[in-house]
């Protein structure tokens, strides 16, 4: 006879002392160690507490109150030990009975030692696998609910089905509220097309890394983030999910943007396509050199050749042009050839197309206006400043606004586009700044007569614009405004 996996232990439950003993003989000679014999369910309950056995042989039918399924219900709920039922009896209406102990094996007497034997195995052998996978599952959700990102799953149409401790804090909502709601739905709406975009490129190609979406915090003001996700697969390889992380970056992106209002004079966002109209493109090459020396890797896709292009070449420019004949670095004026090469470049660069009238020409409007919303969703999800130039006398009215509304126009910095009362406390502190004061918030809401809530709700709107920095001296905070803030006093 072979030998038990490894000694292992086991409690025999049957009340008839004979066929006890048999069942006792036939486990030692397989290399079992019988811990003991009990002929009722309390015995059996109270000996299983006491010698931790690895598995019970549980008799169906005991003599007394209780049978054994009702022990083994209680031995696997409150000691986790498995058993195996021996009954002689395997009518549906027992064994319907018996599957509500979840027993791991079920004998009908009188058995051979060889389905005796296999049972035993097959029962240690599931169960230290479902601990094994019980343990894996503690590890994994305390990983979860203390990971420092926030973290959520979600089915294929974007529904949330569970979320980390840190998503909960983030999105302002308890599991339980987040729980069933769309993604959109965490989002500001703003952002909603979006978080759309994002989940149909997800379901397409398995994974999206780093791109930057706004969501909403508990207080309601929008909070910058990193969101990098997966598509759960099956055993069988199918989809079954996503996975998506959220990580803060709130305070990069502020100062990311601080840096650029103080090199810039131009409001130009990573993941936005924008539209210059021009007869020459002059403006649009002048933006896109500001991002260049802001420090973005930059990428060319124009009509000419680099040697007959005026841009200021250097290792951190890409350049492609186009041509319908082909040449060294060129690439056809061909929208879903253009869009790959575009998506195989590296996060948040610059890139600059000059002329998408010279692309229109060789293909249909149709064509055209469907490579411009490719490039917008690109932007969107791989953080791109993306700036097409365009002669507006190629196209009529009607033609002009369908590629109008795909895209932004770039803006100046000299307008700060800010509420009466925003400028007026800005006005202040450039009063203070320009004769060599740096005022504290005391100073600001005495002078313009406001409470501390509201002075500090307004500081807050302008730091995070970045009109102003607030910064210690020694125990108390000053206001100094930034180079954007002081190009809004252009006198």
């Amino acid at each position: 006879m072979r030998e038990g996996m490894a000694g292992e232990k086991i409690l025999v439950v049957e009340d008839e002392a004979i066929v006890a003993q048999d069942i006792s003989g036939r486990l030692e000679l397989m290399g079992y160690k019988v811990m003991g014999i009990a002929s009722n369910a309390d015995d059996a309950i109270a000996r299983a507490g006491e010698l931790c056995p690895d598995l019970v042989l549980m008799d169906i039918r005991l003599e007394g109150k209780s049978d054994g399924i009702a022990a083994a219900g209680a031995i696997r709920k409150e000691l986790d030990i498995p058993s195996i039922f021996l009954t002689a009896y395997a009518d549906e209406e027992t064994i319907r009975k018996a599957a509500t102990a979840e027993p791991f094996g079920y004998l009908v007497k009188p058995f051979h030692d060889r389905e005796l034997h296999a049972s035993i195995e097959t029962a240690i052998y599931r169960h230290r696998t479902e601990k094994a996978l019980r343990a894996s599952e503690t590890r994994f959700r305390a990983l979860f609910q203390l990971a420092p990102d926030a973290i959520l799953l979600a089915d294929l149409e974007g529904r949330v089905s569970i979320l980390n401790t840190a998503a909960e804090s983030l999105f302002g909502k308890p599991g339980g509220e987040a729980v069933g709601k769309n993604i959109v739905e965490l989002l500001p709406p703003e952002e909603s097309q979006k978080c759309g975009t994002f989940l149909s490129e997800l379901r397409m190609n398995g994974i999206l890394r780093g791109m930057e979406l706004a969501v909403l915090s508990r207080s309601g003001e929008a909070v910058w983030v990193e969101v990098s996700a997966s598509v759960m697969l099956d055993e069988t390889g199918r989809k079954t999910g996503v996975v998506a992380i959220f990580r803060d970056i709130a305070d990069r992106k502020r100062a990311h943007r601080e840096m650029l209002g103080r090199l810039m004079t131009h409001e130009l966002e990573e993941g936005n396509l924008y539209l210059v109209k021009e007869v020459a493109p002059v403006l649009s090459r002048e933006c896109f050199m500001e991002l260049v020396r802001a420090g973005y890797r930059g990428a060319v896709l124009s009509r000419d050749p680099p040697k007959a292009t005026p841009l200021d070449e250097g290792p951190h420019i890409e350049h492609r042009w186009l041509s319908a004949e082909g040449g060294d670095g060129s690439m056809r004026p061909d929208p879903g050839s253009l869009c790959r090469w575009v998506e195989s470049l590296g996060r948040n660069q610059a890139i600059f197309i000059d002329r998408l009238d010279y692309i229109m020409s060789e293909n249909d409007i149709a064509k055209s206006l469907q490579f411009m919303h490719r490039l917008r969703e690109i932007a969107y999800l791989k953080g791109h400043v993306i700036i097409l130039s365009l002669d507006p006398g190629t196209l009529g009215p009607t033609e002009l606004r369908g590629f109008e509304k795909d895209a932004l126009e770039i803006q100046t910095r000299t307008s700060t586009g800010l509420p009466g009362d925003m400028m007026e406390t800005l006005k202040y502190v450039y009063q203070q700044n320009v004769v060599g004061v740096k005022p504290t918030m005391t100073g600001l809401c005495t002078d313009l007569r406001l409470s501390r809530p509201t002075a500090r709700k307004r500081i807050r709107m302008l730091v995070r614009t970045g009109h102003l920095l607030l910064s210690a001296r020694g125990r108390t905070k000053v206001l100094e405004l930034t180079e954007k803030g002081r190009r809004a006093f252009p006198g």
